[in-house]
C-alpha cells in the first residue's frame, strides 16, 4: 500500500494517494476527518499542539523510548497523509500533526515523528509575523532534525525533513545560501537513492533559496537548466514544470522576456507516462 500511494502521489493523484492513507488509519483506530476543519477548531488544535511542545528539548527527544513497532506503521502513514495533505487539504493538517505529536509524546519517538514537529513549525509560521514564534517554531524545527539525525543516521526520511525544514522554515532564521547549501545535499542523497520524486522537491526549493538570496541569474539559469537535463534522463514530469517555471522566471528577470509555453523549449520536455 505504501508502494501505491508513493506512486499515486508523484503521479499527481494527491486524491488517490490521500483516500488509501485514510482508509488504511482507520482501519488502525485513528479517525481522521475527511473535510475541513473549522477555524476555530484549528486554532484549538494549534494551541493544544503548542502546549505540548512548548518546553521539548533536544534532550527530552533523545531521552525518549523507541516508539512501538506497530504504532510507528501507523506513524509511517501519517507521515505520508500530512505529506499529501499539505499539497492537497492544508486545512486538516492542524488535526494531523496535532495527532503525531500527540501518539510520539505518549508513546515514544519514531523516525516519522520529526515531519509531525517540522509541519507544525510550517504551520506555525504560515499563521504569523511575530519574529518570536517564528524563531520558536525554528528552533523546534531543528531540533527535532538534529534528535532524527542521532537516532536514525541512515533514515531515509532525511531527504524529506531537510525539504521541509531548510526550505520552508530555516530560512526565516538562517542563512539563506546555508539553507541552500543543505537543500542540495538534499537533492543529492534523494538522487543517489534513485528517489527522483525527492531529489525534485529539494531542488525546487533550493532555487527557490538562491532566488531570494540573491543568486546571480546566468548562474541560476545554468542550474535550471541542468535539472531540466535531468527531467529528461528520469522522465520526470514534476522536475519539468517546476524547474521550467523558474527558467521563464528568470529569462523575464534578466530582460529576454518570458514565455509561459512548455512548448518554447521542447528539447527538455519528458516523455510522457
Amino acid at each position: 500500500l505504501v508502494i501505491v500511494c508513493i506512486v499515486h502521489f508523484h503521479n499527481q493523484k494527491l486524491g488517490d494517494a490521500f483516500s488509501i492513507c485514510h482508509e488504511v488509519l482507520s482501519q488502525r483506530g485513528e479517525q481522521i476527518p475527511q473535510s475541513l476543519c473549522p477555524p476555530s477548531q484549528a486554532i484549538q488544535l494549534i494551541e493544544e499542539t503548542s502546549k505540548m511542545v512548548e518546553k521539548i528539548s533536544y534532550g527530552d527527544l533523545i531521552a525518549m523510548k523507541e516508539m512501538d513497532h506497530e504504532l510507528s506503521i501507523t506513524m509511517k502513514f501519517y507521515n505520508f497523509i500530512t505529506n499529501v495533505a499539505f499539497f492537497s487539504k492544508p486545512e486538516i493538517l492542524p488535526f494531523l500533526i496535532h495527532r503525531m505529536i500527540q501518539l510520539t509524546m505518549e508513546y515514544g519517538f519514531c523516525k516519522y515523528s520529526t515531519m509531525g514537529f517540522m509541519i507544525y513549525a510550517v504551520v506555525k509560521i504560515s499563521r504569523t509575523k511575530d519574529t518570536e514564534v517564528i524563531s520558536t517554531a525554528s528552533r523546534l524545527g531543528k531540533t527535532a532534525l538534529t534528535c532524527s539525525k542521532k537516532r536514525f543516521q541512515s533514515s531515509d526520511q532525511m531527504v524529506s525533513l531537510y525539504c521541509v525544514y531548510y526550505g520552508l522554515v530555516a530560512f526565516h532564521t538562517e542563512p539563506l545560501q546555508s539553507c541552500a547549501d543543505m537543500l542540495q545535499k538534499g537533492f543529492e542523497a534523494a538522487l543517489s537513492r534513485g528517489d527522483i520524486g525527492r531529489a525534485s522537491s529539494n531542488s525546487v526549493q533550493y532555487i527557490k533559496c538562491l532566488l531570494m538570496a540573491g543568486e546571480s541569474l546566468p548562474t541560476l539559469l545554468e542550474k535550471v537548466n541542468s535539472y531540466l537535463e535531468l527531467s529528461t534522463t528520469y522522465q520526470s514530469t514534476t522536475f519539468f514544470v517546476y524547474h521550467t517555471i523558474f527558467r521563464e522566471t528568470i529569462f523575464a528577470l534578466i530582460g529576454k522576456g518570458g514565455s509561459t509555453n512548455p512548448d518554447r523549449h521542447p528539447e527538455h520536455q519528458p516523455a510522457e507516462g
